[in-house]
């Protein structure tokens, strides 16, 4: 019931319009990567002795960065599989180099030129951006459902390593 309470409440409220949080300060990402630490232990009634990632990985919480990135990575692999939404399908294109490379057939995205840091929050770039550095083996998911699981599962190992 603790459980259900807090991601009813806490979590919502730190996955809420979460994709515009892209690449801001780290200083206003680690309030944020408190408040769920915060809410990691009271779920779990642990003191501040047990390691955060322990109980972040108890809980299966994504951290705040990994949460966004998360969010973000979804709709692209929506947007890739079905063509669905449209408008964002039109903001991202496959790479198709001009020769055969090996990268040819990795699933990439042509990355956007932008002159402007703030161009590198769009979705059209930061979509783009993360979906490039994800492994092959996630970005070729079949499902929208195992695309998540492993995606979730590359962030765990990752975090973990």
């Amino acid at each position: 019931m603790a459980t259900s309470n807090a991601v009813a409440l806490v979590q919502s409220r730190l996955d809420y319009a979460n994709s515009l949080l892209y690449r801001v300060s780290t200083r206003n990402i680690n309030k944020l990567q408190r408040c769920q630490n915060t809410a990691a232990r009271l779920i779990l009634q642990q003191s501040f002795t047990p390691s955060i990632q322990d109980l972040m990985n108890q809980l299966h919480w994504l951290p705040i960065q990994a949460r966004i990135d998360f969010k973000i990575a979804n709709p692209t692999y929506k947007a890739l599989s079905s063509g669905q939404p449209a408008y964002l399908r039109k903001l991202i294109s496959p790479y198709k180099p001009s020769r055969q490379l090996q990268s040819s057939d990795q699933s990439l995205l042509t990355i956007p030129r932008t002159n402007l840091t703030i161009g590198q929050r769009a979705f059209s770039w930061s979509s783009v951006f993360i979906w490039n550095s994800i492994p092959l083996s996630v970005r070729n998911a079949p499902t929208i459902s195992t695309f998540k699981r492993r995606f979730k599962t590359f962030y765990f190992s990752s975090i973990s390593s």
